[in-house]
């Protein structure tokens, strides 16, 4: 006899109450490796007692109906180390993968109606059982189309763009695709060079060709499967006092306009300080300064 469904059926597909209870039951063996025969007996008192044929999709025996629960836990002769809820203190309280459970479910009055299938709290993904037919997503757009585009070498900046999402909900996207596959197959990029403020669209469009070029307010991005990330120079009006001991303290070669650096004092202080590299780009070529 099956846990989840009440008499056993040919399809291969579950419905989205089923799918719910499972996600209750991945987290409780995980955590306890429950035994199944105890479970199933569980189960049947639950719902006989809740009248609903998925009880652990229902928000009352987590809140309201907790003294059922610890009854049936009790009739059914599951071990206590397996217990949903537990009398501590005079108080009935979930138990840590109960409530793991309940609070990845979104909930529309007692009926669980979305899903949390990532760990972390502050994660946007969901599982809707009306979008994207049941398949994670962030605000309605599949999590597996926003990996597909980054791992082709799409910006993550314009990704977001392109589906109307901010560059973290990307990047929420890309770190559960990333953990479903296993391994991550975008990885860090190494960043060596950094163009000034006044080249600025020069580094916007080396940035989307290449991993190692950042800029004043680069938010950051995948190239080439490699992430680079958000430059620490967040404008483009930070000081040359302030952002030249910023990137010389990360090695980065400095691409500037700015052929009269030389003759800026407070700068050049900086840059001798911090021992700053510093190309000097012309029409023609690339113009080392030299520091002394």
């Amino acid at each position: 006899k099956p846990v989840i469904r009440i008499e056993p059926r040919s399809a291969r597909s579950v419905t989205w109450a089923e799918f719910v209870e499972a996600g209750l039951l991945r987290e409780y063996r995980r955590e306890h490796r429950v035994p199944m025969p105890e479970l199933r007996a569980f189960i049947d008192l639950l719902r006989r007692d809740f009248g609903v044929p998925y009880p652990l999709a229902d928000r009352r025996p987590y809140v309201v109906g907790r003294q059922l629960v610890l009854d049936a836990q009790s009739a059914a002769g599951l071990d206590p180390e397996f217990w949903l809820v537990a009398a501590v203190s005079g108080q009935l309280l979930l138990t840590p993968p109960s409530a793991a459970f309940v609070e990845r479910v979104t909930w529309e009055g007692d009926v669980a109606a979305g899903w949390r299938p990532d760990p972390n709290p502050e994660s946007p993904v969901r599982i809707l059982p009306g979008v994207r037919f049941g398949r994670p997503s962030i605000r309605g757009i599949s999590t597996e189309a926003i990996w597909e585009q980054v791992d082709v070498g799409e910006d993550v900046a314009e990704v977001a763009d392109l589906y109307g999402l901010e560059v973290g909900d990307v990047r929420w996207a890309l770190a559960y695709e990333n953990s479903q596959r296993g391994v991550s197959r975008v990885k860090p990029a190494e960043v060596r060079y950094y163009v000034d403020a006044d080249m600025v669209g020069l580094g916007h469009v080396l940035a989307r060709l290449r991993p190692d070029v950042t800029y004043p307010g680069d938010v950051g991005g995948v190239v080439h499967k490699r992430e680079r990330p958000s430059c620490p120079v967040g404008s483009v009006q930070t000081a040359d006092d302030v952002w030249i001991p910023e990137v010389a303290r990360r090695g980065w070669l400095i691409i500037t306009r700015d052929r009269h650096i030389r003759e800026h004092r407070r700068e050049m202080a900086a840059v001798r300080e911090h021992g700053a590299r510093i190309y000097a780009a012309t029409r023609t070529r690339l113009a080392a300064i030299p520091l002394a």
